[in-house]
This record gives structure tokens, C-alpha cells and sequence, in this order.
């Protein structure tokens, strides 16, 4: 009578703790060379070949009160104007640093510019050199001052000339038909006509009847009065605008940077950590040593069963 194999479930399938600790009690010696090579291996490498870099930064904002100049405040400005290859190339300029698309894309990737919860700006730049990174961002700072204002002033001078241009011409036609329309009434015994829309036409049609003018100076007369009376309407409104604008450029040049925290050298390296290296290291080598340590004890007992089997 066949009898159906049952599977039976052992010892054999179970995690034996014990044998667990035995295996890494033999082997500690490994474990423990393992940890040790390779957290001196990676200290050392780091504290000695790795280059160091540090870290050098400057917080500031910019106040204004008209929209042009806020926006030069605003971080995405910062970053399209220090970004830019014609910003960097000068900053290196002034390092006496050699300029090439590799240097300015390297100074490029060093910077980073970042608003605060505060909407203030930092700038800050990680190089290999605390002075030269002091240095770097003390420039890059400068610089973008210099810069907002230069934009500033171009940007409110170009109003303030396009106003006094249109000014200037709107000035010179009402002074030029002021003076033909001056000539004309002395030449003619002219006075001024009435305003039409203020008297009766007919009063209007006896008044010229009165002058002893011909009819084509009267008619002469009447286009010089109209174009004098558009003249003195566009000099009026170019007046008012000019000085809209005079006010309005005086404003939007009424900004100051307000210099939060100003660059300093820094005293510490920014990176590579040797301690956090070598703590990731060390971690890295127990789990090799361990996993090393089963590896070579399953390769043994394997080696053992081997040898009984051909026995």
C-alpha cells in the first residue's frame, strides 16, 4: 500500500541565530580588517587627495518703489543677469583669471542664487579657495549693483529723453504757428475771431462781414486760429507728460540695496566631509565583511558535504 509522502518542514528551513552569531564570532578577525582598510583607505583618500572646497555667501535685497527697479529684487532676475557669459567673463576679468567657456561655465555652476522665506537673495559660491571664494562673491555682488544701476539710469534716461523730445517738438510747432498767426493778424488789422461755438452763427457770419478782409485771408485766418488752438493743446498734454515723468523717473531711481549679510572668508571647508565619507565607508565594509563571512562558511560546509558524499 502506497503511502503518500508528507513534506515535513525542519530545523533545516529555520534561521538558527545562534549558528548566526557563530559565524560572525569566527569571523570577526575579517569583519574587523575589512572595516578597518577601508574606513583609513577612505579617510585618508579624503582628507588628503580630494580637493577641498569652501564655501562663501552674501545675503542682501533690493528696495524700490516703482516696478522697472523692483524687478531687478526678484530672483529670477538675479540669476538671468549673474548667469549671463557677459556677467561672468567680467568677474573673471577682474580675478585676472583666464577666461574661456570652461572657466565661465565652472564659475557659473559654482554660484547659486536663491530667494529666502523673506525674499531676500543669497548668493553664494563654492570654490577650492576660501580667500578666492570671498573674493569671487564680494565681485559678483559688487557687479550686479553696479549693473542694476547702469540699467536703472539708461532705462529712466531713455523716458526722460523720449518726454523731452516730445516736449521739445510739440513746443517748437506751437511757438512756430504762435508767431505766423502773430505776423498774420499784424499784416491783416486781425484780432482774434470769437470762438463760433460760443456765439450765434449768424453773429459769427456778421463779425467777419465787419472786417474789411478779403474772404480768402478770413478763411487763411480761420485755419491758422484752429491749428494755434491744436498747437497750444498738444504743448499742454507734452507739458503735463514731461512732468509725469519727471516725477515718475525720480521715483523709480529712488532704490538701495540693503546689504543683510556681507560676504565673509570662510574659516571652515564645505566639503568633502571626512567624517561622513568615512561613517558611509564603515557602514558600506560591515555589511562586505558580513555578507563575506556567509559566503565563505556556506563555500566550507559546501566543501564538507562534497567530501562526504564521495566518501
Amino acid at each position: 500500500m502506497n503511502q503518500e509522502v508528507q513534506p515535513q518542514y525542519g530545523y533545516d528551513d529555520e534561521i538558527d541565530l545562534m549558528q548566526v552569531f557563530q559565524i560572525l564570532l569566527k569571523s570577526w578577525k575579517l569583519i574587523a580588517a575589512i572595516f578597518l582598510i577601508t574606513v583609513v583607505v577612505v579617510g585618508s583618500v579624503t582628507f588628503f587627495f580630494i580637493p577641498k572646497k569652501y564655501r562663501s555667501y552674501t545675503l542682501f535685497a533690493l528696495e524700490a518703489e516703482r516696478s522697472f527697479a523692483k524687478t531687478f529684487g526678484q530672483v529670477s532676475m538675479v540669476r538671468d543677469v549673474i548667469h549671463s557669459d557677459n556677467f561672468l567673463k567680467g568677474i573673471l576679468e577682474k580675478t585676472g583669471m583666464e577666461v574661456n567657456e570652461e572657466t565661465i561655465e565652472g564659475l557659473r555652476r559654482a554660484l547659486s542664487i536663491n530667494a529666502t522665506e523673506a525674499k531676500n537673495i543669497r548668493l553664494e559660491i563654492i570654490w577650492d579657495n576660501p580667500q578666492k571664494a570671498y573674493e569671487l562673491i564680494s565681485l559678483v555682488k559688487n557687479r550686479y549693483q553696479v549693473q542694476v544701476a547702469q540699467r536703472i539710469n539708461v532705462y529712466t534716461t531713455n523716458r526722460l529723453r523720449v518726454a523731452e523730445a516730445n516736449f521739445n517738438r510739440n513746443k517748437a510747432e506751437f511757438e512756430l504757428i504762435n508767431k505766423e498767426l502773430a505776423d498774420f493778424q499784424k499784416r491783416n488789422n486781425l484780432v482774434f475771431l470769437p470762438q463760433n461755438l460760443a456765439i450765434s452763427e449768424q453773429y459769427y457770419l456778421d463779425f467777419k462781414g465787419q472786417l474789411n478782409v478779403a474772404p480768402e485771408s478770413i478763411a487763411e485766418y480761420e485755419k491758422l486760429v484752429a491749428e494755434h488752438t491744436a498747437a497750444r493743446s498738444n504743448y499742454t498734454k507734452s507739458y503735463n507728460i514731461l512732468e509725469d515723468t519727471r516725477r515718475e523717473v525720480g521715483i523709480e531711481r529712488n532704490y538701495s540695496f540693503v546689504t543683510i549679510e556681507p560676504p565673509v572668508i570662510p574659516e571652515r571647508k564645505h566639503s568633502p566631509s571626512t567624517v561622513k565619507n568615512t561613517a558611509i565607508a564603515g557602514v558600506l565594509a560591515l555589511f562586505v565583511g558580513v555578507m563575506l563571512a556567509f559566503m565563505l562558511d556556506y563555500i566550507k560546509n559546501y566543501q564538507k558535504r562534497a567530501q562526504a558524499v564521495d566518501l
